[in-house]
């Protein structure tokens, strides 16, 4: 298991979390000489931040080494160029006695399946991780595409590991990567990934797998529907290894980041939040960066009212339901919208 301590910011939007981590950055890769990467979970979002950096850099003329690296890079290259081939090969020529700040985005990041010489970085994640993606897919005709490459193992109260086979790795990696932008293989991408990547555990329900593969049930009932879950080793295994130097002294290093910095609001509340603690890991709040902020919490929430028109799941079904209201019939969406323009006659209102 991957051991250490995160740090996390936990501040309403608006605080100035980004603009902030931006500015503590920036001192601490030309003062000390720090390795520091951002994780973004847009191209959009890391454009503007790298235009923040550079701005704040050109300044006070500190000449730090700013580097942000995505797909957008590479569109007028085609084939011949990949985030993650260019994102590999910088961190590999990397130098620990210079300061640099690297920004990328968070599906660079968890792609990558292995980040060198990780003791060097500080990682800073402008929002909290995603940790539970889910893929569906109606492919009860050509499901055999993935099935036939990966194994169920352990079926726990209703849901099973999912496993690439030792033949089936390649062939999945192969879907995930997708170098020639099939479009077959787009499709079965997200799902093969998520298999793939030391950093996932994926699982589905066991009897509907078992039913997609023997083509038994409904139509409708064949969906196949798999389930991850984000693992903190994406952040280092905190194994230590041994190594010699040229001068003949032998070191040791851990495989984990030097610091790992998650930004959000409502950390306490995300599934990351919720999960997380329970792996024998640490959260504490980061205080350089946190102590800077315009607010840490809003303090109008008198100011607002919050009202529910139902309690129920939402469905199409649902919408469409004829209720009887005033003696007449109606569908349940007519009924919510003339609620709506009841409560807010006359008012300024955002649909």
């Amino acid at each position: 298991k991957p051991t250490g301590k995160f740090h996390v910011v936990d501040a309403p939007a608006g605080s100035g979390k980004t603009y902030t981590a931006i500015g503590w950055t920036v001192q601490q890769a030309a003062r000390d000489k720090q390795k520091i990467f951002f994780v973004f979970k847009s191209i959009e979002l890391l454009q503007q931040a790298q235009r923040d950096v550079c701005a704040i850099d050109k300044k006070f003329q500190y000449g730090v080494p700013i580097n942000g690296i995505h797909s957008r890079m590479f569109e007028q290259f085609e084939n011949d160029f990949s985030v993650g081939s260019t994102l590999a090969d910088h961190l590999k020529q990397a130098d620990h006695r210079t300061g640099e700040i690297l920004m990328i985005t968070e599906a660079a990041f968890i792609n990558l399946s292995h980040w060198p010489n990780r003791w060097m970085w500080t990682c800073i994640c402008d929002e909290i991780p995603s940790i539970a993606p889910s893929d569906k897919l109606n492919i009860p005709d050509n499901h055999h595409l993935l099935t036939d490459f990966v194994e169920l193992r352990e079926d726990k109260e209703g849901f099973s590991e999912v496993r690439p086979t030792q033949e089936g790795k390649a062939v999945l990696a192969g879907y995930a990567e997708n170098p020639k932008h099939d479009q077959v293989s787009a499709v079965l991408s997200s799902m093969a990934r998520h298999i793939v990547s030391p950093y996932f555990e994926t699982y589905v329900r066991t009897h509907q797998y078992e039913r997609v593969k023997s083509n038994s049930g409904e139509a409708g009932s064949k969906q196949l529907e798999m389930f991850s879950l984000l693992q903190p080793s994406l952040f280092g295994s905190g194994k230590s290894r041994q190594f010699q130097e040229r001068s003949g002294q032998y070191c040791e290093v851990v495989d984990r980041f030097k610091q790992v910095i998650l930004m959000g609001a409502g950390f306490q509340n995300s599934l990351l939040g919720m999960i997380w603690p329970h792996l024998d890991l640490q959260f504490e709040l980061f205080e350089p960066i946190t102590k800077e902020l315009r607010y840490t919490q809003h303090d109008c929430g008198d100011r607002l009212k919050i009202g529910f028109l139902f309690e129920t799941d939402w469905s199409k079904s649902f919408r469409g339901k004829v209720c009887i209201k005033g003696g007449l019939e109606n569908t349940n969406l007519n009924i919510f919208l003339d609620t709506i323009q009841s409560e807010f006659y006359g008012l300024v209102r955002i649909w």
